[in-house]
């Protein structure tokens, strides 16, 4: 497959997975909204129980459940969603341009075990890739885009918009890894766009949420189309 056509194909593939994300927030809030007003309206009744855990619902819990679910866990469950998605597509489109134009591994080293474990020239360069990538993807975000515009001079994104997305790659790792607490590690790759203090609690409103999707589906389009007009 040729590299432009390669890397359009990345773009819709990661539009399309966003696409969906965005849909089963959107789907499963309406039906708890729905649920719940079901209940109020029409006194639906009903006992539900999890087998695996022994816990128990009926309609007197549902009000709370489904503002909890929906504010907090579906929220932050799809926005974590959101942001590896864009992390594969980064990373995919990269892999694509870096196999098409091997030159830019140029730096990379091998060590003598790894070369003999290895069958062909195309099994080196994908190992070489590979330890690029990685390594790559374990700096903080920004530095994410200085290193794709040094690999393809696309001009973009722009400097907002870098500094949204760290921030937002930020509440993704704090949401994982923090507890849900800003620590220091939040302030530091959020910079500017810190939207709360040290040690304080990392929600994730609607807006903010819709904004994070707006945001990233922005993107995966001005990358995947810069990339794919320089192919």
């Amino acid at each position: 497959m040729a590299l432009r056509d390669e890397i359009i194909v990345v773009r819709d593939r990661a539009l399309h997975s966003l696409n969906e994300g965005h849909d089963y927030f959107t789907y499963t809030k309406f039906t708890w909204r729905s649920l719940s007003q079901e209940v109020m309206r029409d006194g639906l009744k009903f006992t539900w129980q999890n087998l695996a855990t022994g816990s128990k619902v009926t309609e007197t819990d549902i009000e709370s459940y489904a503002q909890r679910y929906v504010a907090r866990e579906l929220a932050c469950a799809t926005l974590q969603q959101f942001v590896s998605i864009f992390e594969c597509f980064l990373s995919d489109v990269c892999r694509a341009w870096l196999l098409a134009f091997p030159v830019g591994i140029a730096r990379r080293q091998l060590n003598g075990r790894e070369i003999l474990s290895l069958p062909d020239k195309p099994a080196i360069i994908d190992a070489l890739i590979e330890k690029e990538l990685r390594d790559v993807f374990y700096d903080r975000p920004s530095n994410w885009f200085g290193y794709l515009n040094n690999l393809v001079s696309l001009g973009a994104p722009t400097q907002k918009d870098v500094e949204s997305f760290s921030e937002i790659k930020a509440t993704r790792d704090i949401l994982v890894h923090g507890q849900g607490i800003a620590n220091a590690y939040y302030v530091d790759k959020s910079g500017k766009a810190a939207r709360v203090r040290l040690g304080e609690p990392i929600n994730v409103p609607e807006p903010y949420h819709q904004q994070s999707w707006t945001l990233i589906c922005k993107l995966v389009r001005d990358i995947g189309d810069g990339m794919a007009a320089k192919a």
